[in-house]
């Protein structure tokens, strides 16, 4: 209800027998405190809640005297707030009515704070931290790998939407912030602390992929399109349209091969595999042309991946393996024939992957280039 303004008749007031709440007015508006006044057809007496939202509202039980005009004062309340109330009547025979949560704003400017924080458009670099504040403020964003922080943008001019873009550090880290602001007075808003984590740069990506994991284990509800191998490099990692299934590993080798279209530096090679149904042995190799191949392990067990799950809930293993830095082109994965697997039913005779991933080494991002520039400054 805006400031002042009279409720006759209202929508959402329940009604007793013979009583009524006739009308309603928020006056004397000043910046701590407001004058409420309101009308019943019958002498009554009542209560009002009030609070800067409903689900915090005080409630104060009126010390008043049964009648049909009633006024009450609300003391302490916030500066240039936007306040909600509600009022209840009751007659000398116990009957009571309420109305509708109703509204004012206190006279003034309200002190500043962000009501709006979230990360949008996330790349492996960083992504965009947007946030709104109530009123106009200048601020400043300091972010890093952890909460020393590091690297600072401040803003040059006051406002209320507030974005800041960053797009200097590596991949699959987490990013800690906090933003401090302050109003044209001088007055700061609640600092705001959070982190998110930018996004991978997983060079198989999209690659070609050949080998035994093309079976259909689930007609109808899996379809054939897209083809099941090109799933292992889809990024996806939703039981229906992303995952891949192989061949009988007790009757022969299992495989699939990747080819990342050119020689590239790949320092980690990462596998997801359904917990359902996944390999408690098997290898991980690496080539330059596709016919002599480096051997990074012929052990692993998806049995001791990161348990985590898929894009529809089903569960997953993450399994990883580091192989320093190798120049390659090709990366194969290899169940031998006879190997041991995990099933949850006896009718399983397969393993299920979901995405082969492969990731560059870490090299100096700007971040901490910067840092090592002003580490040498300090020398």
């Amino acid at each position: 209800m805006g400031v002042g303004t009279a409720v006759l008749a209202m929508a959402g007031v329940s009604v007793a027998e013979g009583l009524q709440i006739t009308s309603v007015r928020a006056g004397l508006i000043e910046t701590h405190s407001v004058g409420i006044e309101w009308t019943t057809n019958i002498p009554s007496n009542g209560r009002i809640d009030y609070g800067e939202d409903i689900r915090n509202a005080n409630r104060v039980a009126l010390a008043i005297e049964v009648d049909t005009a009633h006024r009450t004062m609300l003391f302490g309340l916030r500066e240039g707030e936007e306040h909600t109330y509600r009022l209840f009547a009751s007659d000398t025979e116990g009957r009571q009515i309420r109305t509708n949560w109703l509204s004012f704003r206190t006279r003034g400017i309200p002190d500043p704070r962000a009501v709006q924080v979230q990360v949008k458009n996330r790349t492996w670099q960083g992504g965009e931290v947007e946030w709104v504040s109530n009123i106009a403020v200048k601020g400043q964003l300091e972010c890093g790998y952890d909460t020393q922080y590091g690297y600072s943008q401040k803003e040059s001019a006051f406002g209320t939407v507030h974005q800041v873009t960053l797009d200097r550090f590596s991949p699959r880290k987490n990013i800690y912030y906090r933003i401090t602001a302050k109003d044209a007075r001088g007055k700061s808003i609640p600092t705001v602390a959070g982190f998110f984590q930018t996004d991978e740069l997983n060079i198989a990506k999209g690659a070609p992929v050949k080998g035994t994991f093309y079976r259909n284990p689930d007609r109808p509800y899996i379809p054939d399109t897209p083809p099941l191998m090109d799933r292992v490099t889809d990024g996806n990692t939703g039981y229906f349209l992303g995952m891949a299934t192989s061949g009988d590993p007790d009757l022969e080798t299992q495989w699939v091969e990747v080819d990342l279209g050119s020689i590239k530096d790949v320092s980690e090679i990462l596998s997801v595999w359904r917990r359902l149904a996944c390999p408690e042995k098997f290898s991980v190799k690496g080539s330059l042309d596709g016919d002599r191949w480096y051997e990074f392990g012929d052990t692993f067990s998806a049995l001791d991946g990161r348990p985590g799950v898929g894009q529809t809930g089903d569960p997953i293993y993450t399994y990883s393996v580091s192989i320093g830095q190798y120049a390659l082109r090709f990366i194969r994965l290899e169940i031998p024939m006879g190997a041991p697997y995990y099933k949850k039913f006896d009718n399983y005779n397969f393993v299920q992957l979901f995405e082969l991933k492969a990731y560059p080494p870490e090299t100096d991002d700007l971040f901490i280039q910067m840092l090592k520039k002003t580490a040498g400054k300090k020398k």
